[in-house]
């Protein structure tokens, strides 16, 4: 187990609190506090402090990982009313945890991951999970933004697909490539995007853009 991952996991055993510290590419420092938490076996309800907490992260911020660690199997269906990122069993702990950790790292990471493009007007800085999709229109390549807003950018198609990461952004069309942050459900000849967009995905594109997508899935 790594550092971070043997932090949690004494947490878990004594209860309390801990905080983790790094820097990202900007080198902007970004604190998390871990709360850790379990389930009252007696009865079989959420301790009402964990509740609490997820209440008040939620006003924060909607995309706050919870992850739930317990000793009953069967509780564990109460929990999907609260988003729960993750389950770890207690028994279990020493191998799930590290899987949760590394899951909620990556999730973390596509999240606050930067993308430096060229645009018609200048260089732009962007979180990754702001970007929806790219279109070609009229041999012009638009970035879609999360706010509903375009913006030209200066690159063809085959240009971004090396340059995006690959593991989030997939070219489901020749003339789109959509960010899997954002993808609802993959449909036969469509994509529903959780903004109620629809794009086109070509049937020999279809394989790629399902197995991409389940891997990011499995990674957050």
């Amino acid at each position: 187990m790594n550092n971070i991952t043997r932090s949690i996991f004494r947490a878990i055993h004594e209860g309390r609190w801990l905080s983790i510290e790094y820097k990202n590419q900007q080198t902007q420092q970004t604190k998390y506090w871990v709360a850790i938490r379990g389930l009252n076996p007696r009865t079989r309800t959420l301790n009402v402090d964990g509740l609490h907490l997820a209440a008040e992260l939620r006003k924060e911020d909607q995309h706050t990982l919870l992850i739930f660690v317990t000793n009953h199997d069967e509780l564990v269906f109460q929990c999907f009313q609260y988003e729960v990122f993750n389950f770890i069993r207690k028994d279990f702990l020493e191998s799930e945890l590290p899987l949760a950790v590394a899951s909620a790292y990556q999730k973390v990471w596509n999240h606050t991951s930067k993308l430096q493009l060229k645009s018609k007007t200048g260089l732009l800085s962007l979180a990754a999970d702001d970007v929806v999709y790219f279109v070609s229109e009229n041999h012009t390549i638009m970035m879609c933004e999360k706010e509903n807003t375009k913006v030209q950018v200066m690159y063809t198609m085959e240009k971004l697909e090396k340059l995006l990461p690959q593991n989030q952004f997939v070219r489901c069309h020749a003339g789109y490539i959509v960010n899997c942050f954002y993808v609802f459900s993959i449909n036969p000849n469509e994509i529903l995007l959780t903004t109620g967009e629809r794009i086109p995905l070509s049937r020999h594109r279809k394989k790629e853009m399902k197995s991409v997508f389940q891997q990011y899935l499995r990674g957050i």
